[in-house]
């Protein structure tokens, strides 16, 4: 007899410390990534050789986890502060994941008009777990061990349309 699969929640996720969230990430199969708005919720700093510099600590830590963030996948748009303050433009490619071994959707920033130190130095991932929640991982455009920096949840609040 087959078990039920228990479904992952955002309560679920910020009950989750990071060796259960590390599981969820790797072994969950991807669900189809919704369109629509998603509020961001900052789950932990991983421990990466990066995550400790002083800068990518307080981008990270300080500019996540105490300011309100969003990502509209409709609009391919990040946003800070309030959903209509869209500061980062990405391109989200299904693929797998640059820091461990799954599948993900890959957020790209070459399209955005942030400074182009800022956009080459981005790099961030998000596998959707349910139609309405993702799990991502924030970082930086550096290989595994090194750039990824936290763990996020979004979850959608409201749909295209």
């Amino acid at each position: 007899m087959k078990s039920a699969k228990t479904e992952i929640t955002l309560a679920g996720l910020k009950g989750s410390g990071l060796d259960r969230l590390e599981q969820i990430y790797r072994e969950s199969e991807p669900a189809k990534l919704g369109d629509g708005l998603y509020k961001g919720h900052f789950l932990g700093m991983l421990d990466s050789v990066d995550a400790g510099k002083p800068w990518l600590w307080l981008i990270s830590n300080g500019g996540f986890k105490w300011t309100p963030f969003w990502i509209d996948f409709s609009k391919s748009l990040w946003c800070f502060w309030h959903p209509k303050v869209a500061l980062g433009k990405f391109k989200a490619t299904p693929g797998p994941s640059r820091w461990r071994e799954t599948q993900t959707y890959q957020l790209h920033y070459g399209c955005s008009r942030l400074p182009g130190f800022v956009k080459r130095h981005l790099y961030d991932e998000v596998k959707p777990i349910t139609e309405t929640l993702c799990l991502g991982m924030g970082g930086v455009n550096v290989p595994k061990n090194r750039g990824d920096l936290f763990f996020f949840a979004l979850e959608r609040v409201a749909q295209k349309g």
